[in-house]
């Protein structure tokens, strides 16, 4: 009597269908993995707008003295200060391009059966920057090396209008970095207006 009593002054009781909870849970599992699968995604474009923005890259195209385009040249890239080593072949028109090397001095070389070694030192690699390096290459024995200091035009970018630029580490220690944020940097580089005004009519 008492139990009745009870249930009839709280009112009348409400029950969830089993049948809800499952949809209710389904709906859950949904939605985490959806949360997981944007977290994910959003990890992986961060790291690559990170690498994109991190280095540099070198191409160009091989051709012999009668201005006719060589494949399969083996190009490589080393750094002599830490001795990284990046490799590549140039394609049927002797273009070959090699992405995402850390900013640094290269010494570049071509080699290619049939023709003479061609080596081109200290090749500057900047941040977001394409080095175009052109080469020609002699008809000789590998065993003989054409050794040059520049390769004309490396510095014009033809390809890529993005500005770039390298930060050392003092300039880490000693710029006032505005709330702790590195890119706040970018406000030092030449060419950068804070506001986005444009100087000119």
């Amino acid at each position: 009597m008492f139990n009745r009593s009870f249930l009839s002054l709280c009112g009348p009781t409400s029950e969830i269908p089993i049948s809800s909870r499952r949809s209710q849970s389904r709906a859950s599992r949904a939605y985490s993995s959806r949360v997981v699968l944007f977290a994910v995604l959003l990890a992986v474009c961060s790291v690559s707008a990170w690498a994109q923005a991190s280095s540099g890259t070198v191409s160009g195209q091989v051709k012999d003295q009668q201005g006719l385009a060589i494949p399969d040249v083996e190009i490589k890239i080393t750094d002599p200060s830490t001795s990284i080593t990046l490799m590549t072949v140039s394609n049927q028109v002797g273009r070959f391009i090699i992405p995402d090397v850390s900013p640094g001095t290269y010494d570049i070389v071509f080699t290619k059966s049939g023709f003479s070694t061609h080596k081109i030192n200290r090749q500057d690699v900047k941040v977001t920057e394409i080095l175009n390096i052109n080469a020609t290459l002699e008809v000789g024995q590998v065993t003989s090396v054409v050794e040059v200091s520049s390769a004309p035009g490396a510095e014009l970018q033809t390809i890529n209008a993005t500005v770039g630029t390298t930060v050392s580490g003092p300039s880490l220690t000693y710029l006032p970095i505005f709330g702790s944020d590195v890119s706040s940097l970018a406000i030092y580089q030449p060419g950068v207006s804070p506001g986005g005004q444009v100087a000119g009519a």
